[in-house]
């Protein structure tokens, strides 16, 4: 049986990644040695040393094998990492990644379908020092008899927002509200309750009213350019003294 030589592997290594994916599938094919029987998977710690698509490739002396990532292993491993694999007649699986060659750069974890995550008894938490992004494609949906959320600052941007329900209260110590657009506001019954109150309209007003009362217990002031009172039945000023003119 011809087997590969550490030199000749490193050669080999040192081409292009398809050359390097012919020669492990070359010496593959080799495994087992010869005089020897194959004697079911054997667990080994390896060292991924090339990448072919979805398979890496491994070698230890005269041994050669292609890995694909088994379904129980999260953690997606890459070129370089030390794995735990189960490897039988030059093929196996990497059931876990031991050691991770480059830890500085951000691991991922991947899950072929859909994924369910059920908690019968108990609570999830997850904390994230630097921050989380949740990037949810084309929907996002929660769920919850209450939620709560806490922010020193929060933005909300959207092109369109419907909110429904039963009861809305809003607490604050300051607000502003900016509608470059129409502002449309609809209800049975409205109050408004302030200290002190200014508001300035640049174009017209206009108030229509079945009945209209105004209550002002000092001083009541109109002032305009030129104005009219008109009623269909009566016009009537009371008071200890009224000054026209």
């Amino acid at each position: 049986m011809n087997i590969m030589t550490n030199s000749a592997m490193s050669t080999v290594l040192s081409t292009n990644t398809t050359d390097r994916a012919a020669a492990y599938d070359d010496s593959a094919r080799r495994i087992p040695a010869a005089g020897t029987q194959p004697a079911g998977p054997a667990l080994r710690h390896v060292r991924l040393t090339v990448r072919d698509g979805t398979r890496y490739g491994v070698g230890s002396g005269a041994e050669r094998a292609w890995l694909t990532t088994a379904a129980g292993c999260l953690l997606q491993p890459a070129v370089g990492d030390l794995v735990l694999a189960s490897i039988e007649e030059g093929r196996g699986y990497i059931l876990t990644v031991l050691e991770r060659a480059k830890p500085d750069d951000a691991a991922e974890i991947s899950l072929p379908g859909d994924l369910h995550l059920h908690l019968p008894a108990g609570h999830l938490e997850v904390t994230a020092a630097q921050g989380a992004r949740l990037d949810a494609g084309p929907r996002l949906e929660t769920r919850a008899a209450q939620w709560q959320g806490d922010f020193d600052g929060a933005r909300l941007q959207c092109r369109a927002l419907l909110l429904s329900g039963h009861a809305l209260q809003a607490h604050w110590h300051s607000r502003t509200e900016a509608c470059s657009g129409t502002w449309f506001v609809a209800a049975q019954r409205g109050e408004t309750h302030l200290g002190s109150g200014l508001r300035r309209v640049a174009g017209h007003d206009e108030i229509t009213a079945q009945s209209l009362r105004q209550l002002v217990e000092r001083d009541w002031r109109l002032q305009a350019a030129s104005a009219d009172l008109q009623a269909q039945r009566r016009v009537a000023l009371r008071s200890d003294s009224v000054q026209l003119g």
